[in-house]
C-alpha cells in the first residue's frame, strides 16, 4: 500500500527548499514534540531547510507576547500545526511526544496521538484539499513517526497507519520514507 522510498533527512530537507517548483500537491508529515524543541531526526532537517516550518511550530505552542505556552503539554498531544509553504506544499507538524527520549530506545512517542493527528490530516485533506485542487491527490510523505527517536515500534504503527491511509487512498499516494 506504501510507495516505498529510500530516502535521508535530508532528501525530505531539499523537497521544502525545492517546494516553488512543485506543482503537485504534496504534504510532508513527521513527529514533532511539545516542547518546542526541533532539535533532531527530521524536525530539525525540515527546521533547517525552511525556518517556516520552526516558526508556526513555535507559534502553535507559544504566546508570542509573553513566551508562556498556550496549552498544557500534553493536550497538545494528536494535534497538527499546518504550514503551507507554497500553494501545493505543506508540511504538518504532528505533536506525538511530550517529551525527549534521554537514552536510544526509549519510548516517548504517543501511538494514539500519532493515529488521532494523521485522522486529522486525512480529513483535512479529503475535505478541504478538493476546494482547493479539485481532482489532484495528494502525495502523503510520511517517515516512520515515533519510530526512530520515539522508541515506538514500526511494525505495530506502520500496520495501523496503513488501515488508516487505506480508507483515503482516491485522494492520497502514500510515500513511506524510510532512512536507509
Amino acid at each position: 500500500m506504501f510507495n516505498h522510498q529510500k530516502s535521508t533527512r535530508m532528501d525530505l530537507a531539499a523537497l521544502v527548499l525545492s517546494a516553488q517548483l512543485i506543482r503537485r500537491k504534496t504534504m510532508i508529515v513527521h513527529g514533532v514534540n511539545t516542547l518546542g524543541i526541533m532539535g533532531s531526526g527530521t524536525a530539525h532537517a525540515l527546521k533547517n531547510a525552511n525556518p517556516r516550518i520552526y516558526t508556526a511550530y513555535r507559534d502553535y505552542i507559544f504566546d508570542r507576547s509573553s513566551g508562556n505556552p498556550k496549552f498544557e503539554n500534553s493536550t497538545l498531544l494528536g494535534q497538527v500545526s499546518l504550514v503551507e509553504l507554497t500553494p501545493c506544499v505543506m508540511v504538518a507538524n504532528l505533536f506525538s511526544q511530550a517529551r525527549i527520549a534521554t537514552y536510544r530506545g526509549e519510548v516517548v512517542a504517543n501511538e494514539k496521538a500519532i493515529l488521532d493527528g494523521l485522522q486529522w490530516i486525512l480529513e483535512f485533506l479529503r475535505m478541504k484539499q478538493p476546494m482547493i485542487h479539485p481532482g489532484l491527490e495528494t502525495d502523503l510523505y510520511l517517515p516512520r513517526i515515533g519510530c526512530d527517536r520515539g522508541g515506538l515500534d514500526w511494525n505495530r504503527v506502520g500496520a495501523s497507519l496503513e488501515m488508516r491511509l487505506n480508507q483515503h487512498l482516491d485522494h492520497i499516494n502514500p510515500i513511506l520514507v524510510e532512512w536507509p
